[in-house]
């Protein structure tokens, strides 16, 4: 009896043994798949930090080719610029070469029709003169350019040029030097070969003596003439031959309108 007791105890104390084993055994299982779980999460978070990583990098190394096509680009750029400056600053050194040959041209342009106006036949004086007033300010003006003032000669040489292609009947002041005989009149152009005046009343004509710089007046047959002229010059006849005496003080001479 004693015996099966003490049988049955190491039965029991062998089970309990294989029961602690089995337990210890499941326990370390649990605790290796926990590690084994945990260290897969580690390798899959080294995984995305290297995925990121390497993003970043493959980022920077795309910023750092972007920054060096710019940078090729901006020194091409610099060179272009430093190219053209320098074409530039040669240009403006020739301009100013220029300028300084162009200054003296435009100044003699200048006093060549002032001088063309004072010598040629007393016409349109105050207008004449008003154009010379102006070309004189504005080749004074600081702020005028050469272009400006090389365009307006040319301008004021474009009308004289007009002047001795057309003819022309106009209403003025003859001078008469004291104020209190000054006179309307009509005066006709010719061209700029003949400058005439005839009273409003027509009875009274003269031609302009260019040699002696006074008026020479028209007898009755060049006074009929003359008017004859400005009846032609207004299209009030048709064109046709006169005798009109020339702006020297030489014998009448036939002009055609």
């Amino acid at each position: 009896m004693i015996r099966i007791n003490l049988t049955l105890c190491f039965v029991f104390f062998c089970s309990g043994l294989h029961a602690a084993s089995l337990q210890q055994a499941l326990t370390l299982d649990e605790n290796n798949q926990k590690r084994s779980v945990a260290s897969q999460e580690r390798i899959g978070q080294l995984d995305d930090e290297r995925k990121s990583m390497l993003q970043e990098y493959l980022q920077l190394q795309h910023r750092i080719a972007l920054l060096h096509t710019d940078n090729k680009q901006l020194q091409t750029r610099i060179e272009s610029q430093a190219r053209s400056q320098k074409v530039l600053q040669q240009q403006l050194a020739e301009i100013e070469v220029t300028r300084l040959g162009i200054l003296p041209l435009l100044e003699q342009m200048h006093r060549t029709l002032n001088d063309f106006v004072s010598r040629d036949l007393p016409f349109l004086p105050q207008e004449r003169q008003v154009r010379l007033q102006r070309l004189a300010e504005n080749m004074d003006r600081p702020e005028a350019s050469d272009g400006e003032r090389y365009r307006q000669l040319l301008e004021a040489y474009q009308v004289e040029l007009e002047y001795g292609r057309n003819i022309e009947v106009y209403q003025g002041i003859l001078e008469s030097g004291a104020e209190d005989q000054q006179r309307s009149v009509n005066f006709f152009r010719l061209a700029r070969i003949g400058l005439y005046y005839l009273t409003l009343d027509e009875a009274e004509a003269a031609v302009w003596d260019s040699e002696n710089n006074q008026w020479k007046a028209l007898d009755d047959e060049q006074r009929t003439e003359l008017v004859q002229a400005m009846r032609i010059a207004r299209n009030e006849a048709v064109p046709d031959f006169i005798r009109l005496p020339l702006a020297s003080p030489q014998d009448a001479t036939k002009a055609s309108l």
